[in-house]
């Protein structure tokens, strides 16, 4: 994957499917999903780091992307972080070797959480 302002390479590392990285995005994506709020911070304050330790990773790098929608659309949110330099730099960091994938749909919109996470920072 190479990014608009060309960081990132075709060799960033295949993400593996985490279980409690996805919960972590979960409780982000129903918080975004019903607060209508693009946010990083959840309802209690929390980080994307809290909320990745409370479901029990101890993984040292941490990090999450979101999208909120009126229209729901996995291609629209995709499209979005690929064209966002900080974004897709997240995406194609080679620190990330798991995520986890959430989507809600509430009051405040359909929001799309990932959270990533890796052995160090």
């Amino acid at each position: 994957m190479t990014c608009p302002d060309g960081r990132g390479s075709a060799a960033a590392r295949p993400l593996t499917s985490e279980p409690r990285l996805a919960r972590a995005a979960q409780a982000q994506a129903d918080f975004i999903s019903s607060s209508g709020e693009v946010t990083h911070d959840g309802p209690d304050g929390s980080t994307p780091r809290d909320r990745a330790a409370v479901q029990g990773v101890k993984q040292g790098a941490v990090t999450e992307i979101v999208y909120l929608a009126q229209r729901p659309s996995v291609e629209r949110a995709v499209t979005w972080w690929v064209h966002s330099d900080v974004h897709c730099a997240i995406l194609a960091d080679d620190r990330y070797d798991h995520a986890g994938v959430a989507v809600r749909r509430g009051p405040g919109g359909t929001a799309y959480v990932v959270v990533l996470g890796g052995p160090g920072e």
